[in-house]
């Protein structure tokens, strides 16, 4: 009788803390191409603007890989936060724009700044600005024939209103500036002898120094790449000593910083040495007097669409999981909950994130490729960051943490992590609604530190459980945590 009471006690908080939480889970996606062709994609990106406007552009390519290939560049904007999207509006079409990979910025004044490459012979990076009326012609800001605009390219604008468009040429990391309507020349800020470096992300600090996150490796050992960290010093014009921040060949990387501007980076490096082998993310901060040891995010199945960003108040971590050769799953990491595993959907591509300060929303834009969801169509998604979601959202106890599974809702299987601060005898166990003993999952001492359980949707004697609502119960020697779960088939 007490276990039962307790058990609808446990109900009970549990359909509160559902209630509570039900405006930060995700939104349906909301299809901003509408393309009934479903051409091929060559990028995406968005801003929101002091109004809370938010302009995203993206670019499709036609006829793709037949010599007649060409790209158009779409603009749409949405003026109730990604709910309903303005028809797209075509920016530019060329014969040569094949690989355009567009990326827009914004100043104080709403001011929309457009870049993109257009393929040719030679390559060339333009710009196109708009005014709150109308889109200038484009310009030609830089020309070459060996451009890196994919991930290399990074275009944003500082406290003053300054506009920097950083990309990566030949062995030469590029620059130029835009002040008071006029572009400066073109620089090259940075060199090291010896190494080559492809800048992998940049940021502006409220000094207006530069960090920056680069991809090294010696010209003698070209595979031996290595994410390293260096800022730009604006007051005596010069860069600071490189701090090697992997010890394994790395393919990317990604910084931020936080209302502090200490310096949180993320980097995807080789975790075996598997043929190709597999690469895990990591995770590290610089705190004004050293960088920290380095954290395991995730420890396989690193795809190359990672994100970071600071709301302030969270350090978010978002990150597409392999699943096969064609299958990608996102996952959701956040500081504050000491980086567990949100399952966001499956399927996300060409993934753009971003946080609206004003409206408390995490936004983030992809290509979608799934049964329900048209392959190569482009589509945005939200999530609600309100203070009070964020104290509701997760129990955090200094003993101990519980995470929520992940997939939820499931079919066969789902993982649940945990944390102990302090050694304890530890059981995990899934109930049912009558309160019902299903499975133990665990039932052992631990010591502190991460946990991961797989449950493979099996009661304790092996058999396949029904459709319905599970729990499952953490019990330290401390405190026990409850979480709910949902089992389809």
């Amino acid at each position: 009788m007490k276990i039962k009471i307790i058990f609808i006690f446990l109900l009970f908080i549990l359909g509160l803390s559902m209630f509570c939480i039900a405006e930060s889970d995700w939104s349906d996606p909301v299809n901003i191409s509408n393309d009934p062709e479903h051409r091929e994609f060559a990028g995406n990106d968005f801003v929101v603007d002091s109004n809370g406007v938010i302009h995203c552009v993206w670019s499709k390519r036609f006829n793709y890989m037949q010599v007649d290939t060409y790209a158009i560049i779409y603009y749409s904007k949405s003026e109730d936060q990604g709910d309903t999207w303005s028809e797209p509006y075509c920016l530019t079409v060329s014969d040569t724009l094949r690989r355009s990979w567009p990326k827009i910025a914004v100043d104080s004044q709403d001011n929309l700044y457009l870049v993109y490459l257009r393929d040719g012979d030679p390559q060339e990076i333009r710009c196109k600005i708009y005014n709150g009326i109308e889109w200038s012609e484009s310009v030609t800001l830089g020309a070459s024939n060996f451009i890196n605009f994919d991930s290399s390219g990074h275009l944003f604008v500082d406290n003053y209103d300054r506009v920097y468009l950083f990309w990566f040429e030949g062995t030469d990391i590029k620059y130029r500036k835009y002040t008071d309507g006029i572009w400066s020349d073109t620089f090259s800020p940075y060199s090291y002898d010896n190494y080559y470096d492809a800048l992998s992300d940049i940021v502006v600090d409220n000094a207006n120094n530069f960090h920056c996150t680069l991809i090294t490796a010696p010209y003698s050992n070209m595979s031996n790449t290595r994410a390293t960290y260096c800022i730009y010093n604006y007051e005596t014009n010069s860069w600071g000593e490189k701090t090697v921040l992997s010890n394994n060949k790395t393919t990317s990387s990604k910084l931020c910083l936080d209302g502090n501007e200490n310096v949180h980076v993320i980097w995807a490096q080789k975790a075996n040495n598997d043929v190709p082998p597999d690469y895990c993310l990591k995770y590290n901060f610089f705190n004004d007097e050293d960088w920290n040891e380095p954290l395991t995010i995730m420890d396989k199945d690193v795809s190359k669409f990672f994100d970071i960003l600071n709301t302030k108040n969270d350090i978010i971590v978002f990150i597409n999981k392999v699943l096969s050769q064609s299958e990608l799953a996102m996952y959701l990491y956040r500081k504050s909950k000491k980086f567990f595993p949100e399952y966001v959907q499956e399927q996300m591509w060409n993934v753009t994130l971003k946080y609206d300060f004003s409206a408390k929303y995490l936004y983030s834009s992809y290509q979608g490729s799934n049964s329900e969801i048209d392959d190569s169509d482009l589509y945005f998604i939200k999530k609600s960051l309100s203070d009070s979601t964020d104290i509701i959202n997760e129990e955090i106890n200094e003993n101990m943490f519980l995470s929520q599974n992940y997939p939820n809702p499931f079919n066969p299987m789902t993982t649940i992590d945990y944390m102990l601060n302090a050694p304890s005898v530890v059981n995990l166990t899934v109930y049912n609604l009558k309160g019902e003993k299903i499975k133990v999952l665990v039932e052992e001492d631990q010591k502190e530190g991460r946990y991961q359980v797989l449950w493979n949707g099996k009661d304790d004697t092996g058999r396949r459980v029904s459709s319905g609502v599970y729990f499952y119960i953490l019990k330290t020697n401390e405190k026990e945590l409850v979480k709910k779960m949902i089992m389809i088939r």
